[in-house]
């Protein structure tokens, strides 16, 4: 749903630091909060804003804080390791297309 998509992606749900998120699906669409605190005394930080859970949920802050400076740098973190796995990934799908062009070709010129 609008809010939680953007980092429903990035997270798995679990302990982050100092941030616990909890990251899931439901049958319209993503979910996503971060909760701070002891498990047992806990305040969600991150979460529903407005609509209705299920329907037409919309995510964001629910207070400000230190953990929001945090947060932007673990998303900044997550997303630089997807783009190198993503870079990673694209030169290995390079490299497999030219070793398997050259098995080719030097089969081809045997023949």
């Amino acid at each position: 749903m609008k809010g939680a998509n953007e980092y429903a992606g990035l997270f798995k749900s679990g302990q982050y630091g100092k941030l616990r998120i909890v990251s899931s699906r439901h049958a319209r669409g993503y979910t996503f909060q971060i909760f701070i605190g002891q498990p047992d005394n806990e305040v969600e930080v991150y979460g529903v804003i407005s609509g209705q859970m299920g329907w037409s949920e919309e995510y964001g802050c629910l207070h400000d804080g230190p953990w929001q400076e945090d947060f932007k740098n673990l998303v900044e973190e997550r997303k630089r390791k997807m783009k190198l796995l993503e870079d990673s990934t694209e030169k290995l799908k390079q490299r497999n297309l030219a070793d398997e062009k050259a098995r080719i070709a030097k089969i081809m010129s045997n023949y």
